[in-house]
């Protein structure tokens, strides 16, 4: 027990205020401003499945049948032969056809976001958009148009 209360004790008997480091305007300012900020700060997990206005262009050159999934004239989703674009948490995102696509919906899949589209009684068509990795569900209503072969 003695050696630990000497050892402690000359561990740290070299610390004091006045030791390089050791200021409290450093302590105040700077580490207390990055402590508070990265406590307020909000993850929004849900971004990580929601939908976002997507360019027209996503998939030129793609050929075969061509679907567009929008909402209020706002395109959201944009598919050509078995590929398929969504514009998710900023980024552009391309899923690969897992099922038929059709004037029915289809099914993509893209790493850890999936897309699943289907078409309603009455013609309302519904996306929902999962990201396997946050967990996130984000579904809307619109449009589904097929043209093409």
């Amino acid at each position: 027990m003695r050696v630990f209360v000497l050892l402690s004790f000359v561990l740290f008997a070299g610390c004091d205020r006045n030791s390089p480091g050791v200021n409290d305007d450093n302590v105040t300012t700077e580490l207390l401003e990055r402590v508070s900020k990265q406590r307020n700060v909000v993850e929004d997990v849900g971004a990580s499945a929601r939908l976002q206005p997507l360019g027209a262009n996503g998939l030129i050159g793609n050929t075969g049948l061509r679907c567009r999934f929008t909402r209020d004239g706002v395109l959201l989703f944009i598919s050509a032969g078995q590929a398929g674009a969504a514009r998710i948490d900023g980024a552009t995102r391309n899923v690969r056809a897992e099922a038929e696509i059709g004037p029915t919906g289809g099914f993509f899949r893209g790493g850890e976001i999936g897309v699943s589209i289907g078409v309603q009684p009455g013609g309302a068509a519904r996306i929902a958009v999962t990201n396997r990795l946050t967990e996130a569900t984000a579904e809307t209503t619109g449009n589904w148009t097929c043209e093409g072969n």
